[in-house]
């Protein structure tokens, strides 16, 4: 009498199941845009491509965890990417779609600053300079200038935070409003995106600590409710142009020679 009892049909079947968790991640990824970002089919797509490239470079068929995600991971595969295709059209590409990979990141609460760092400078950069990957150290040094700047440190240093901790676009800084900022859950509003709805991201504590210590300290008075407003003429009035945000990000990087 053979001892070999053959096993269930489902026990056999279930050890060749192959789990793909960047699919599931991707999955994840895509119901967040849809449904909280309202974003269309074409715009998911194209951060759904660069989001795989980049998990499947670092996590291959393993199981996503974020934390293993290095900035050095990130500005290799900037790097290789645009080996392989060196546009302007694909640097913005691939700085949109890591922005908002990492945006969702943090909305699902991993710390994201150092990973969306690296993407600091403006999408189209030029081709002389692409990729230019800030590391640990140059993002130290960034921040520390605004130590020694002359006029108005604490408006610049709150901007740059804005910059890397929650990865936001020079024009979804400069719409910032006082009432988007919720300071007893720690989170912030965006609006005017451009899937017309409000995304709500958690507010990191050392951003929340740059931006109050402007609005307390530095911020001329104004009737707008906008939180960075000029400095100077026409003083008070909101920073509604992304030029002047996207001109003290490289200006403060020139200076801290980053």
């Amino acid at each position: 009498m053979s001892t070999n009892t053959p096993r269930p049909a489902s026990i056999e079947q279930a050890a060749f199941v192959s789990i793909d968790h960047i699919a599931e991640e991707l999955q994840r990824y895509d119901a967040y845009m849809r449904d909280l970002r309202g974003l269309l089919p074409g715009s998911r797509s194209s951060c759904l491509r660069v989001a795989h490239r980049l998990l499947r470079k670092k996590f291959g068929d393993g199981v996503v965890d974020i934390s293993r995600l290095q900035p050095a991971d990130v500005r290799r595969f900037l790097a290789d990417q645009l080996d392989a295709r060196r546009t302007p059209s694909n640097a913005s590409t691939l700085a949109s779609g890591l922005r908002s990979y990492f945006r969702y990141r943090s909305a699902c609460g991993d710390s994201t600053d150092r990973l969306a760092a690296v993407i600091l400078s403006p999408a189209h950069w030029s081709l002389a300079s692409l990729p230019h990957a800030l590391t640990g150290e140059e993002v130290e040094r960034l921040l520390d200038s605004f130590r020694f700047a002359r006029r108005w440190p604490k408006r610049g240093y709150a901007i740059v935070r804005c910059a890397l901790d929650l990865g936001l676009r020079a024009g979804e800084i400069a719409r910032l409003m006082i009432s988007d900022i919720d300071w007893r859950a720690g989170t912030v509003t965006l609006r005017g995106t451009k899937s017309f709805r409000q995304d709500i991201l958690p507010l990191p504590v050392e951003t929340g600590q740059a931006l109050a210590d402007y609005l307390q300290h530095e911020r001329p008075p104004s009737t707008s409710s906008a939180i960075f407003v000029h400095p100077m003429a026409p003083r008070g009035e909101p920073s509604a142009k992304r030029v002047p945000m996207i001109t003290l990000i490289l200006s403060s990087c020139l200076s801290a020679s980053v």
